[in-house]
């Protein structure tokens, strides 16, 4: 009986792994340097993309797109692609994750009472579009790393994807 019941869940096992990879391209991953804010990164994106570069005088955001409308991106930019969809988490999380460090550490030199906490170097955040695809954002300091309009299907490659980011030393 322990036998027969070990080899149906070795065959669900196998055949659940090859379901849950069916779409995932396989591991056609590139790796990329980009420069952003004075540094050099790197990040492993799956093939097939297509790169807009943003910029400002100050700030660059790359944007790796897919066919599917999925995206990666790497961003200098205070406001990141995943704006929208983080403002319907709420606003305590919004002015959280936009808010003006700076101006908030001015601030509380001044209270001495309720002052006002301080957004951390790191801030995960993701969720479920409206369209039911899925997003991830990560602020690291002041680069933001993320994707939007992925299926579910692909969360684990898209996540694979963007906990690759390394920042290269000179």
């Amino acid at each position: 009986m322990k036998i027969k019941f070990t080899l149906l869940f070795f065959l669900l096992l196998v055949t659940f792994s090859a379901i849950a990879n069916y779409n995932l391209p396989k591991e056609k991953l590139k790796k990329v340097k980009l420069q952003l804010n004075n540094k050099t990164f790197e990040l492993c994106v799956p093939k097939g993309y297509m790169l807009s570069i943003n910029y400002t005088t100050e700030e660059i955001e790359y944007l790796f797109r897919y066919q599917d409308s999925s995206c990666i991106y790497l961003s200098g930019f205070f406001y990141c692609k995943n704006e929208r969809n983080i403002s319907l988490l709420g606003d305590s999380i919004y002015n959280l994750r936009f808010q003006n460090s700076k101006l908030i550490k001015e601030i509380n030199e001044l209270l001495t009472k309720n002052k006002i906490p301080i957004k951390p170097d790191t801030i995960k955040l993701k969720g479920i579009q409206e369209n039911q695809l899925m997003w991830k954002d990560i602020l690291l300091k002041d680069i933001s790393v993320g994707y939007y309009n992925v299926s579910k299907i692909n969360v684990a490659l898209f996540d694979r994807s963007i906990s690759s980011l390394k920042q290269k030393m000179k």
